[in-house]
């Protein structure tokens, strides 16, 4: 017997419809709400295109969610070829079809997919991988901005060998305002996105420099960031509020744990220095913090595995998931716990061997899951089928990791309606002072989201509407409008334009007659200009009353 056909909740439709509807958007409701189907269900929707046969599909993920992904394109679209799994170099990358690839092999796959035949869309899944401008892994997935012949134009990278970019996160913001710029210059309509302009309106810290220049850690103007990004229309956010009765409710506490002999932080640091530090976007010493983290885990390990074995004898028939950051802390948890009793993930165990496991648990097989944050607390699904139930062993230090690893076990399919987040920490240690700072910086992370405000996701516009052409251009014999799509897109300059995704040449549209319906509800018919707006080898559709031109 066939499974039955997956099906969209109402708000997932919105976001199917949103992303379509854009070259550029950013996807970030809440973990646990459902990016991947939305996502999957806008490509569905692309590749129906006209012209669209055979075209190629790019996915971006962490390498460990690629085995579940694939499972997912084949549930979400049963009538597309079974994707395939870009590795570092051996895996050929095929001329159409959907092409899954790891953040980790962007860089190093670039030469060959740029090679090949452009993307019909690019999924851009955990997209706060590219928060820093500076690595290799942003460079292949967003190039940067150049100035060519009087436009601006993207260097040669897979965001701009694609018809469609949409960007996947539940953390736009994993730690500051700053790491959302990226991501958001990609979308190439943000005037205000460049970094220097981003960073003095928002970010930049008053009177501190560094080798760099300015110091962009601080956080400023946060309400009309927020207001910008909705009114914009780049992004999409939906929280567990917006959607009632989808995700568990969630609670969420800190346990002091006691008789933890805490180690030595390091010569002259002290928490409340380092907290204020933290607090303000200072350099931490990085070494010493390190050194005390790792000493900190083994340390807390016997009386975080005496926490879990209380839990675990006062829930009878509950499992639970346990986060660490460190290895050794991992290890030396199932060793204590009975290792017949735990499934253990770390960064040693293989994707498909994470999901082999998340698989296991689900159907039963033991209590007790143990996986470090890097490794299972980004994008592994499956987890909450069998638990709603989490506790950190380990204190992951940016806000964006630990809400994450949280979203793992609040996710849309669960049957329960109430899923629990505990905080193990050494009562009165350095962890407790930092777990204070998370706290503020996801205050800061929920004020540039907009998620303080009612309603925020309700109050993202939609672009303008628009009627198909009311006549044929000039020379009509390839593109009628039966094989013909209006799409919108902004442009450079803010202004709003339409784009043509038509079997032959979009050209021969140029001069075509358009009505079309603004905003204000006026319709008027108005004629097509063509425009280079994205790189050289993409075209938008620019509105312009009758009888003017533009220099090509």
């Amino acid at each position: 017997m066939n499974a039955p056909a997956p099906t969209l909740r109402p708000y997932q439709i919105a976001g199917r419809d949103f992303l379509v509807a854009r070259r550029f958007a950013i996807l970030g409701d809440w973990m646990g709400l459902g990016k991947t189907p939305q996502a999957l269900a806008a490509v569905a929707h692309v590749l129906a295109l006209p012209g669209n046969a055979g075209a190629r599909v790019l996915i971006l993920a962490p390498a460990a969610t690629l085995p579940g992904l694939a499972r997912e394109v084949a549930r979400w679209l049963p009538g597309a070829a079974t994707p395939v799994i870009l590795d570092h170099r051996k895996t050929a990358a095929p001329a159409s079809g959907i092409l899954l690839l790891a953040w980790t092999s962007a860089a190093k796959r670039v030469p060959e997919l740029l090679a090949g035949p452009r993307f019909a869309a690019t999924v851009m899944d955990e997209s706060h991988k590219v928060k820093n401008p500076t690595t290799a892994t942003t460079k292949a997935a967003l190039g940067a901005w150049r100035k060519r012949d009087g436009d601006w134009v993207r260097s040669g990278n897979l965001a701009s060998h694609s018809d469609r970019v949409w960007a996947l996160t539940g953390t736009p913001v994993p730690n500051r305002p700053i790491e959302i710029q990226p991501i958001l210059h990609l979308a190439g309509n943000l005037r205000w996105a460049a970094k220097t302009a981003f960073g003095d309106r928002y970010c930049r810290q008053v009177n501190r420099f560094t080798p760099q220049g300015f110091d962009y850690t601080g956080a400023r103007h946060l309400d009309e960031l927020a207001a910008k990004m909705r009114a914009d229309g780049v992004l999409l956010r939906r929280l567990p509020e917006d959607v009632p009765g989808e995700l568990p409710t969630l609670s969420t506490s800190v346990v002091p744990l006691d008789g933890v002999r805490e180690p030595a932080i390091g010569a002259g640091l002290d928490p409340e220095t380092i907290r204020a530090a933290a607090r303000s976007g200072g350099t931490l010493p990085f070494d010493e913090l390190a050194a005390y983290r790792a000493e900190m885990g083994l340390a807390k390990a016997p009386a975080a595995a005496a926490w879990i074995t209380e839990w675990l004898d006062a829930n009878a028939g509950e499992a639970l998931v346990v986060f660490t950051w460190h290895r050794a802390v991992a290890a030396a948890l199932a060793e204590m716990l009975g290792a017949e009793n735990c499934f253990v993930a770390t960064g040693d165990t293989s994707p498909a061997a994470r999901q082999e496991m998340v698989d296991a648990f689900a159907s039963g097989q033991r209590r007790v899951f143990i996986g470090s944050i890097a490794a299972c607390g980004t994008g592994l699904n499956g987890l909450h089928i069998r638990t709603t139930h989490c506790c950190f062993a380990e204190v992951a230090w940016t806000p964006g990791e630990l809400t994450q690893a949280i979203g793992r076990i609040r996710r849309i399919g669960s049957t329960a309606d109430h899923a629990t987040a505990a905080i193990l920490v050494g009562a009165d240690s350095l962890e407790d002072h930092i777990l204070q700072t998370i706290a503020e910086k996801l205050d800061i992370a929920a004020e540039v989201l907009g998620d303080t405000a009612t309603g925020s996701a309700a109050a993202t516009p939609t672009a303008p509407a628009l009627v198909i052409a009311a006549a044929d251009p000039a020379t009509p014999a390839e593109v009628d409008t039966a094989t013909c799509r209006w799409t919108w897109a902004k442009l450079l300059n803010g202004s709003w334009g339409a784009r043509a995704n038509a079997v032959g040449t979009p050209e021969l549209w140029s001069g075509a007659e358009v009505s079309v319906i603004r905003q204000n509800g006026e319709a008027k018919t108005v004629v097509l200009v063509e425009r280079a707006a994205v790189g050289r080898d993409w075209s938008t559709w620019t509105i312009r009353a009758p009888g003017t031109t533009v220099a090509p």
